[in-house]
């Protein structure tokens, strides 16, 4: 029993170390309201996905944006304003 609780312990742990953040910013999106940010976001999407999860971060801004694809184990963090 005593290793069990070890293993999934050291699982979750190991879950946790692995998800990051993503600021769409650093993959090119840009808050003016004009730019077409679709590519953009859902490439942090995609490296948050690859990289065993993660959150995706929308900070505060006018980000124009069509359909994306939101993937297993990625958390979309909408930012206030």
């Amino acid at each position: 029993m005593k290793t069990i609780f070890i293993a999934i312990f050291s699982i979750l742990l190991g879950l946790n170390a692995v998800a990051g953040e993503f600021n769409i910013l650093s993959f090119g999106a840009v808050a003016d309201g004009k730019t077409m940010n679709t590519a953009f976001i859902q490439s942090a999407i995609d490296k948050a996905n690859q990289s065993g999860g993660g959150i995706v971060l929308v900070p505060a801004g006018a980000f124009l944006t069509g359909s994306i694809v939101l993937k297993t184990g990625v958390e979309l963090r909408l930012e206030k304003n």
